[in-house]
């Protein structure tokens, strides 16, 4: 189990849908899910990709943890880049 700090989403066409952020305890990998219903979505999807996201702003650069799935409906990815972030979620195994 850990805890992760959603900070974004994202869709890029072709590719999975991700949460963006931060591992703040714990250890994540791919097969675990990550437990929405802390957001409103009575959902546990898959974490089927982990990767790493990129930021760059004002001329400082950052890395996020981003975990993939392709589980969600339109509607919950709608959903979830509406709702206010940061939040912190749970991921299970």
């Amino acid at each position: 189990m850990a805890q992760f700090k959603l900070n974004h989403v994202l869709q890029i066409t072709g590719r999975k849908f991700f949460l963006i952020g931060q591992i703040i305890e714990g250890e994540v990998k791919e097969g675990q899910r990550i437990d929405l219903r802390m957001l409103g979505l009575n959902r546990k999807p898959k974490i089927e990709a982990i990767e790493f996201a990129l930021y760059r702003q004002n001329k400082k650069a950052w890395e996020e943890i981003a975990l993939g799935t392709d589980i969600l409906t339109e509607d919950e990815k709608q959903y979830l880049k509406k709702i206010d972030l940061p939040k912190i979620i749970e991921i299970i195994s």
